[in-house]
């Protein structure tokens, strides 16, 4: 049986890869922790299935060709997680010079106010 080979490979698999490292920045922590939380799950059950024989047929695992997704699966949690921040504590604050009073209803557009994050 001759494998499967898909057409423009070699364009499209990067592609896809960038892709779903975009997806994955893009869904933020609150989604990417869970899963995460999924993924160990799904370890530990082939763990299980290795070491109960839960399967009959047990499929085969190449652990040399898959040593980098944990590196990568830890390193895209480390880049995604610090650009957490809850939405609570983004304020619109003013950075005019005081000589108006915008406070009640600030104009969104005005480049004098400024989003900043605060400890609230």
């Amino acid at each position: 049986m001759r494998p499967y080979r898909a057409p423009a490979g070699v364009v499209l698999a990067p592609v896809a890869f960038i892709v779903a490292n975009l997806l994955i920045l893009w869904s933020g922590w609150t989604t990417d922790w869970k899963l995460g939380v999924a993924i160990l799950i799904g370890y530990v059950i082939l763990i299980a299935n290795r070491l109960f024989k839960l399967n009959p047929t047990a499929p085969l695992l190449d652990f040399k060709a898959a040593q980098w997704l944990p590196v990568y699966l830890v390193g895209m949690g480390l880049i995604v997680w610090p650009q957490h921040v809850p939405a609570d504590s983004c304020l619109l604050v003013p950075q005019t010079d005081g000589s108006r009073d915008d406070t009640k209803n600030p104009p969104l557009d005005d480049p004098g106010w400024a989003y900043a994050i605060t400890d609230s």
